[in-house]
């Protein structure tokens, strides 16, 4: 069980109302044969890992946390949700346990097989795709095909892969499409997600880019 704990300070108006006491938490429940599996894809070791510090004070993997917590809640975005899990996995690992992950050496088939990856994920925007069959499909296993995508490419897969969506949105946004009908077009399971990845990404919203082509 992974907790995060965090103290709340409250203010309220002119009044100055501070609760200085009160804490707020959020846990995650990982089974011990889930986290078997993925310390084994990260290590190569088939064994679990000793932790030496029990409380890690560090803002990375709170914010790692945080996110990995509310897609669970969410229970969406699963590509986005496996990634962040062997990344925040990952770091605990590397600030927190008695092992050191060595580092993979990077090959011109590894290339080849990130490359496999990448149009997987050119071809199918439009769908629903797992971390499980995109590492199927490029021969290579999960820890080890987000953290060379990562390296190689600049972006983590499903971050490729939300920029794909946007760059197929912007052409659809163009042609004055319905917004609704465009991000379930482009792989979004609903208008808002759509218009928040839009935004983070472009500036601007897919309205206010619509409009654009209204002038």
């Amino acid at each position: 069980m992974l907790f995060l704990y965090k103290k709340t300070f409250i203010y309220q108006g002119m009044n100055c109302i501070f609760e200085l006491s009160s804490f707020s938490y959020r846990a995650i429940n990982i089974s011990i044969e889930r986290m078997r599996e993925i310390i084994t894809t990260i290590t190569g070791k088939e064994e679990l890992v000793k932790f030496t510090k029990p409380i890690l004070k560090l803002p990375k993997i709170d914010e790692l946390f945080l996110i990995l917590h509310q897609l669970i809640l969410e229970n969406k975005d699963g590509l986005n949700r496996e990634e962040l899990l062997y990344f925040f996995i990952d770091a605990l690992i590397a600030h927190a346990a008695d092992i050191k992950i060595e580092e993979i050496a990077f090959s011109e088939a590894s290339k080849e097989n990130l490359l496999l990856a990448k149009s997987y994920l050119e071809k199918n925007f439009a769908s629903t795709v797992s971390l499980e069959e995109l590492s199927r499909r490029c021969h290579l296993n999960k820890y080890t095909l987000i953290r060379y995508f990562t390296k190689y490419f600049g972006v983590a897969p499903y971050q490729y892969l939300q920029t794909i969506r946007i760059k197929e949105a912007k052409e659809l946004l163009s042609n004055d499409k319905e917004l609704l009908s465009i991000s379930l077009k482009v792989g979004f399971s609903d208008q808002s997600h759509f218009t928040r990845v839009f935004k983070s990404l472009i500036g601007i919203t897919p309205k206010q880019y619509q409009g654009i082509f209204k002038q």
